[in-house]
């Protein structure tokens, strides 16, 4: 059995639990139960856990890492632990140390970390986990003695469902706009974006994932910023499975986090923007593999720009085929397999 630790709230981290309930429902289905560990007053995150067919272990609120730890079952001799969200990439002493308690307990430590300098492990950190994975375009393996390696987009965390996704036939124009920045969206992108879409011809469909974590003043802005605009916005809610989205899509319109790399897999052409200066070098790195393109950091960003680089886009049958075709080769959907496999190496048995 391994205990997973991760976090989600309004301002950030959706993804890093979405992909645990889908790295653990992989495990389970290989054999290897998973269990989260999970704060007792996040019920968003244990009602998606339960919703998955997933068990979780209620933990005290408010504690700690490393005090948290004391709340453990007896029976925890391994954790997965994705905690890399911006707050923890800007100040990881707190994970470094929860890191290290747990290593000292002989709890074997699986992590799953961001990318470049989003990252909270480096290769000279004093204490690393036992297996660190880090499975994003641009990412290159290192030696250290002690720590298991796996890294590179070829180790995507997406199910099963992305693999053999059809090559999609593209529009000369796209018309069908999806709008998905998460499971949170601090940033009020969506209602940026939103105001650059209305601009557009009115025989354009624009669909717009709001997430679990969208705060209410986030969701009534939404709400009445598609009510100033009748007919234009298709707002979705409680989305559990993206892929029919996706291939709807002429176009997706997203940012840095861990959707892009389910829309690419299923051959959308995307635009996104990053959303932390950490997020910089990983876009840049979509880029320079062809599978993307990036607009800039989202602080620098206003309505006027968003509009430009969406109708620039729109209009490029020949960039959108190019950023399908060559999305589909890097990220095959075949990831969480080859992920699986590594891990199974490592996992301790019983």
């Amino acid at each position: 059995m391994i205990y997973i630790r991760t976090q989600a709230s309004e301002k950030q981290g959706f993804g890093h639990l979405s992909r645990c309930l889908k790295l653990a429902a992989a495990l389970r289905d290989s054999g290897e139960d998973a269990v989260f560990l999970c704060p007792a007053g996040d019920r968003p995150a244990q009602e998606l856990i339960r919703q998955s067919g997933l068990a979780h272990v209620a933990i005290s609120d408010g504690k700690s890492y490393v005090d948290e730890v004391s709340d453990y079952p007896d029976t925890c001799r391994q954790v997965l632990a994705d905690l890399s969200d911006a707050d923890n990439v800007a100040g990881p002493n707190a994970v470094h140390a929860y890191v290290a308690t747990l290593r000292a307990k002989g709890i074997k430590v699986f992590y799953i970390d961001g990318a470049f300098e989003d990252a909270v492990f480096k290769p000279d950190s004093a204490c690393l986990p036992d297996v660190l994975i880090q499975p994003y375009v641009g990412v290159a393996a290192f030696d250290r003695p002690g720590t298991k390696h796996i890294a590179g987009g070829a180790f995507a965390i997406l199910p099963a469902a992305y693999q053999n996704s059809p090559t999609r036939k593209i529009a000369g124009t796209a018309q069908r706009i999806l709008v998905s920045f998460g499971g949170s969206d601090p940033q009020g992108l969506t209602q940026t974006v939103m105001q650059a879409l209305a601009e557009r011809p009115m025989d354009d469909q624009f669909r717009l994932m709001i997430g679990p974590y969208f705060s209410e003043t986030h969701r009534t802005a939404i709400r009445d910023l598609a009510q100033k605009y009748p007919g234009q916005f298709d707002l979705r809610e409680g989305v559990t499975d993206m892929i029919p989205h996706y291939r709807w899509a002429d176009l997706v319109v997203t940012s840095s986090g861990l959707s892009r790399y389910e829309s690419v897999a299923c051959g959308a052409p995307t635009l996104f923007c990053a959303l932390y200066p950490a997020h910089v070098a990983p876009s840049e790195a979509f880029v320079q593999a062809g599978i993307g393109r990036y607009i800039g950091l989202c602080d620098t960003l206003n309505g006027a720009d968003w509009s430009r680089e969406i109708e620039a886009l729109a209009g490029d049958q020949a960039e959108r085929r190019a950023l399908s075709r060559t999305g589909q080769k890097a990220i095959d959907g075949k990831g969480m397999d080859r992920l699986l496999e590594a891990l199974k190496k490592e996992l301790v048995p019983g």
